[in-house]
């Protein structure tokens, strides 16, 4: 619904779920369960040697936001990541194959 969003960060190759939504899919398959893609759906542009700084200010860019995922990188890194974005936002690292409410 409109209360939710999901923010695509960078490239999504071709034939990947991400791919599928970027282009618009109002439904995509995930682990044999049809989903319907019932969000707003943005892309950020962000290069794969963004830095902390950079890191940080994309949050910031997102209105309304609560929730942040940290998704990608070094444990070490996402946790500190995680504890400075936690100041402003529920922010989870999650582990594969869990589940969060939006």
């Amino acid at each position: 619904n409109d209360a939710n969003s999901l923010v695509l960060v960078g490239y999504q190759a071709i034939g990947t779920i991400g791919r599928a939504i970027q282009e618009g899919a109002k439904e995509v398959e995930i682990d044999g369960h049809n989903v319907k893609v019932n969000m707003s759906v943005s892309l950020v542009h962000l290069s794969a040697h963004a830095d902390r700084t950079q890191l940080e200010q994309i949050p910031k860019r997102i209105s309304g936001l609560k929730q942040v995922f940290v998704v990608h990188g070094e444990m070490d890194r996402s946790e500190s990541l995680k504890e400075y974005l936690s100041k402003s936002y529920e922010t989870h690292i999650p582990k594969l194959g869990s589940r969060h409410s939006l």
